[in-house]
């Protein structure tokens, strides 16, 4: 047909593929090696596996693959660079176009070429994998569908990776330079948005780059969302999205291709326009990385990341210009112009950050226009909303009124109380506790804060948020449990291996008396600081089909801690005979030592060696004295702002060491008083 004659030239395109057969040659061999040969070296022995069923799956969906993903970012990349040399040397460009032959047929029939150099490979790779699935038992393992998935994202990928090496080499004269660019543009929405966010961070009390990295953002990059095939495979609107972004940068290209200076194919950007957009994008860029290491080394003091902003702008600003124009002697009046443009537009950009213009750091709002909410000290349940005990799931987010105006209350109090820009992470001895914020909005917007605040002043906040019965529902699995899910309860004492296992009927007797001591239980039993003081746990073991479900997620079981203050949950076991079974009791324990540390030197020899030697210190086999020192001691080493501190182990007649922990300060046992 003679319009794709017009396009496409027989002759370019053959010597095109003499030339440089040995790409797609390359690519074919190692595409061979990495499925179909290894699929027919499997085969004999594919019973042998623990996953069967799943191994072929896997190599074709790209799950443990990364040499196939380093050859979907490589391979066209280098077909693009070899494909369109002749633009970055002045005695090819000149030979070529002396050709009697339009632009536009050079064009199409390189690029052409080049896409048939990697994609016949994919092409023929996935048509042996049919072959040898039509006369192998692989038709028993490996579904035709997933071939066709491979050879479908494989060259969708491919092709996006190609098209944007073809876009750089269209604007860059120098062959290094292409291939710089063409990653830094593969990576730039990405690296951007982590740059961007991250500074933010600071310059924004409430902004969280947490939550945007969590998000699908990242994706938005090729190179990332190669790296991701492994565990997700493209979706119908990323392949759209895609395909969208090849046939505009196949028209760029055919736009800059056709308005290039050969002339200047030994300069780093050919295009003058473009020059100005890499030179203040190379500023802004290296501005944000200095800005975000000066952060990140001085707990985001304000003053220093202003100071490293101007200083790692003119530093990006100087490799812009190097780079530009070949040559360090870059400082003229012309240079001083744009860097001082740059300056301003940035200034006034920061400027209304700082002075919070936009009123984000204040933004509350108003709990009767919000749907739902969520609260939790980071945002890993709100993107994995993992649980499986329901049939429809967790979402973990707040709905009741209630709920809503508590956490709404807590937010108004942190922006009242912010203690300087600047400061996110302020000087504190104490516990410093991150909360993260999602309001889902009755407008369908969503408004996210993450604050870092120092927990015992933002305590009378948490704890009626920590009170709810939306809340508890959350926090324990077991609420969500009935009867008929459970098929036995297994007691556990907190330190000696006393057990003891529950069957169906006792079982589910004790879920609804441990349900019901959660429900009553307040905020110091379940979070407050004797929290970590425990008798022991229990493990509700789940029915054959809950258990399916809950696998993945929690081992078929549901872990409960035993507080001492499940008073009705203690009486049970007492009634049943099963107390001393699973607690520990003075009976168990011959004697206790306890062993004043006076200064930083005995506590870390102490705490490295993990044991105390009994008769230092005071000694007592008292069982009344052991019993006290039982009910006060912390399991969790505790030590507080100075000496001494307080060390307790536990003997058995051996003098060997059971378990030791600390005593809080003021919560000595009397024993310890009277010596």
């Amino acid at each position: 047909m003679k319009w794709i004659k017009s396009f496409l030239h027989k002759g370019v395109m053959a010597t095109n593929l003499k030339r440089f057969v040995w790409v797609g040659g390359t690519y074919f061999i190692l595409l061979m090696l990495l499925l179909p040969l290894r699929v027919l070296m499997t085969l004999p022995s594919v019973e042998n596996y623990y996953f069967n069923d799943q191994i072929f799956t896997r190599m074709y969906a790209f799950q443990g693959e990364p040499f196939q993903m380093f050859l979907i970012l490589t391979v066209p990349f280098v077909t693009a660079i070899v494909m369109f040399q002749y633009l970055q040397q002045k005695s090819p460009t000149d030979f070529f176009h002396s050709i009697p032959l339009p632009r536009k047929t050079l064009f199409w029939s390189n690029l052409t070429s080049g896409a048939l150099l990697w994609s016949v490979p994919i092409l023929a790779t996935g048509g042996i994998s049919f072959l040898i699935r039509s006369f192998t038992e692989l038709h028993l393992y490996l579904e035709s569908a997933m071939i066709w998935q491979w050879m479908g994202t494989s060259l969708l990928m491919n092709a996006v990776i190609y098209c944007v090496s073809i876009t750089v080499g269209m604007f860059s004269g120098v062959i290094l330079a292409q291939g710089i660019f063409t990653y830094i543009l593969l990576l730039l929405p990405a690296g951007m948005l982590v740059l961007i966010a991250y500074n933010l961070n600071s310059l924004l009390h409430g902004f969280s780059g947490d939550f945007l990295m969590r998000e699908e953002y990242l994706l938005f990059s090729p190179v990332i969302r190669t790296f991701g095939l492994y565990a997700d495979m493209l979706t119908r609107s990323e392949v759209q999205g895609y395909l969208v972004a090849c046939i505009i940068l196949i028209a760029l290209s055919r736009v800059l291709y056709q308005y290039r200076r050969m002339e200047r194919c030994r300069q780093t950007v050919v295009f003058n326009g473009i020059n100005m957009i890499f030179l203040m994008g190379i500023t802004f860029c290296v501005m944000l990385t200095g800005g975000l290491y000066i952060q990140l080394a001085s707990r985001h003091n304000g003053i220093w990341v202003f100071v490293a902003y101007l200083l790692f702008a003119l530093l990006g600003h100087f490799i812009a210009l190097a780079v530009l124009n070949k040559s360090f002697r870059v400082f003229n009046r012309k240079s001083a112009k744009s860097f001082g443009i740059y300056l301003l537009v940035v200034g006034a950009i920061l400027g209304g950050i700082v002075t919070d213009i936009t009123g984000y750091e204040q933004r509350v709002p108003d709990p009767e226009k919000v749907e739902a909410a969520y609260f939790d000290w980071g945002f890993w349940r709100y993107h994995h909303k993992w649980d499986d005990l329901d049939e429809e799931g967790m979402d973990y987010l707040y709905r009741q009124p209630e709920s809503i105006e508590k956490i709404v209350a807590l937010h108004e109090r942190i922006v009242q109380q912010k203690k300087g820009r600047f400061l996110r992470h302020h000087s504190y001895n104490g516990d410093l506790r991150g909360i993260s914020l999602v309001y889902h909005l009755e407008n369908g917007n969503r408004q996210i804060r993450e604050y870092t605040v120092p927990y015992e002043e933002y305590e009378s906040y948490f704890r009626p948020i920590r009170e709810l019965a939306e809340d508890k529902m959350m926090e324990y699995p077991v609420l969500r449990l009935k009867p008929e899910d459970v098929s036995h309860i297994e007691f556990r004492s907190s330190e000696l291996d006393k057990r003891k296992i529950l069957q169906q009927e006792e079982a589910r007797e004790v879920l609804e008396i441990i349900q019901q001591e959660i429900k009553e239980a307040d905020y110091d039993v379940l979070y407050g600081e004797g929290s970590h003081r425990q008798q022991g746990s229990l493990r509700v073991r789940l029915t054959d089909g809950k258990s399916k479900a809950m696998a993945p997620y929690y081992g078929g079981e549901v872990y409960v801690v035993r507080h001492p203050e499940f008073e009705t949950l203690e009486a049970w076991l007492k009634d049943q005979g099963y107390y001393e079974d699973v607690t520990v009791v003075p009976e168990d324990i011959h004697q206790v030592s306890v062993q004043m540390v006076q200064n930083e030197e005995e506590w870390e020899l102490m705490d490295r060696n993990g044991f105390m030697e009994v008769g230092n210190g005071i000694t007592t086999k008292e069982k009344e004295e052991i019993k006290e020192s039982l009910t006060r001691y912390d399991p969790f080493w505790r030590r507080d702002d100075h000496f001494p501190v307080y060390v307790v182990g536990f003997f058995d007649e051996f003098d060997n060491q059971l378990f030791m922990g600390t005593f809080e300060s003021g919560n000595l046992p009397e024993f310890i008083y009277l010596q």
